[in-house]
């Protein structure tokens, strides 16, 4: 969650207010699976190549739990980037191929004037916060980083241009110590950092 105590609309005017967003999530039906002998989590639990623990049955989309090779967990994510790229790869190993899912999960949304995402691995309970720009400013950034030096995760008020940036430096596991300068200077171009 993050709290925003002003907002700068796209037209400059300047609203101040105090908003929470919560990201509520999705919660699959899946015990129905179990006495199929499906194994669930609370998704269809599904390794890297999107395989269920079942020969010949695989998973995609909002349902699946998957092994997430980034962030060395299992992830149950709903949007439908992930299910469409999960349907592909799920296709493909249907067929033969041994291609394993890999991407920086990320998700979207708009209202209340606000452009809002996040990236990755958002908790940051233990973990060091690097902070681009201000709630009162209405662009707001928290880049999460783990106990590796390695960004992790990202959540973006308005700032939705540094998300694919960002989904790159978490994929490539960069060390954050020699870029954090960069990191955290709100006007810095994070393009530049994987180019």
């Amino acid at each position: 969650k993050n709290r925003v105590t002003g907002v700068t609309l796209e037209s400059g005017e300047k609203i101040p207010c105090e908003l929470v967003v919560a990201g509520v999530g999705v919660c699959p039906q899946v015990e129905w699976l179990r006495s199929a002998g499906i194994a669930v989590h609370r998704g269809v639990l599904a390794d890297e190549y999107l395989a269920t623990n079942i020969p010949d049955v695989w998973t995609a989309g909002d349902c699946a739990e998957f092994n997430d090779l980034i962030l060395e967990e299992q992830v149950l994510l709903g949007n439908w980037v992930n299910a469409q790229v999960h349907g592909k790869v799920a296709a493909l190993n249907m067929l033969g191929e041994r291609q394993p899912f890999k991407m920086v999960s990320f998700y979207t949304a708009m209202g209340f004037g606000l452009t809002i995402a996040f990236a990755g691995d958002v908790r940051h309970q233990g973990r060091q916060v690097i902070v681009r720009g201000s709630p009162q400013g209405g662009r707001f950034a928290r880049l999460v980083v783990d106990e590796h030096d390695e960004l992790v995760g990202a959540t973006f008020i308005n700032r939705t241009n540094e998300l694919q940036p960002v989904c790159r430096l978490i994929e490539r596991n960069v060390k954050v110590s020699p870029i954090r300068q960069q990191l955290s200077n709100d006007t810095a171009d994070l393009r530049t950092l994987i180019a």
